[in-house]
């Protein structure tokens, strides 16, 4: 695992996925995967973390392994330069960090706040 400035490394679902770069005729589909995501964590905002964990594995890890098997069909039949591979390839190398809220209830889906300080300077 990654760690940076002693916590780990933890991508922004927000900024990492690269929307713009997922223009496809099936990007809607991935991206309503990726809200149906934030929706489960609204949904778990109050829970336990043991709660929040039990709902990810049941209802996050289904559409996670969905948008993997998604992102490796597009690696395989994308053009080499095309910037939807580029995309597809930024996901895919983070992918690692973009799972790892599947592995501990208390750990955010995104690191939104953080991205913002360090973009923004708090």
């Amino acid at each position: 695992m990654k760690r940076r400035t002693g916590q780990l490394d933890q991508p922004c679902l927000l900024y990492d996925s690269k929307p713009e770069k997922l223009q496809y005729q099936n990007d809607a589909v991935e991206l309503g995967e990726i809200q149906k995501l934030y929706d489960i964590e609204d949904r778990a905002r109050e829970m336990t973390d043991s709660q929040r964990l039990a709902l990810r594995q049941a209802e996050s890890r289904p559409i996670v392994t969905g948008i993997r098997a998604w992102l490796d069909e597009r690696d395989r039949e994308e053009l080499p330069r095309s910037p939807l591979r580029e995309g597809v390839n930024y996901l895919r190398n983070r992918w690692e960090a973009f799972e790892r809220f599947l592995e501990d209830g208390a750990i955010p889906i995104d690191n939104k706040i953080a991205s913002y300080y360090t973009s923004f300077g708090g």
